[in-house]
């Protein structure tokens, strides 16, 4: 009902603050049973279309979060751009321990990312020039 309330499809004045009490409910509200994982999947991309930033914290914080498929979220993230896929990388390999050579290389590689979007940026030329 909440989602319906911040879409405006249902009214209640007294809904303020919408985005965080739906992030707050999928990542507190719902136990970690198998049962809560396909709402959270489900509002879990809902709210990443309305802020990518709650949307990620989702994924990470759920009480779920272990029971989550962390590459079939990893392929959905990169259609957000390069944040978002980053900040859940981060927390695989540096908040869980991922093993997993292709999570450290795409971490690396989303860096890697950063450095040559910060490069193409006429504003940071200077910068560079001073590095080198």
């Amino acid at each position: 009902m909440h989602f319906r309330i911040y879409d405006r499809e249902l009214k209640d004045s007294n809904f303020t603050d919408g985005l965080n009490r739906i992030r707050d409910l999928l990542i507190t509200d719902l136990d970690a049973s198998e049962e809560c994982v396909p709402i959270i999947e489900k509002y879990g991309w809902w709210l990443m279309d309305h802020s990518t930033s709650d949307g990620v914290r989702v994924f990470m914080e759920a009480k779920a979060a272990d029971s989550l498929d962390s590459d079939k979220i990893l392929g959905k993230l990169d259609t957000y751009g390069n944040a978002p896929a980053q900040t859940y990388l981060e927390y695989l390999v540096q908040g869980k321990g991922s093993g997993s050579p292709e999570h450290h290389t795409r971490l690396a590689c989303s860096y890697a990312q950063d450095v040559q979007s910060a490069m193409a940026d006429p504003k940071n030329v200077e910068v560079f020039k001073r590095m080198g």
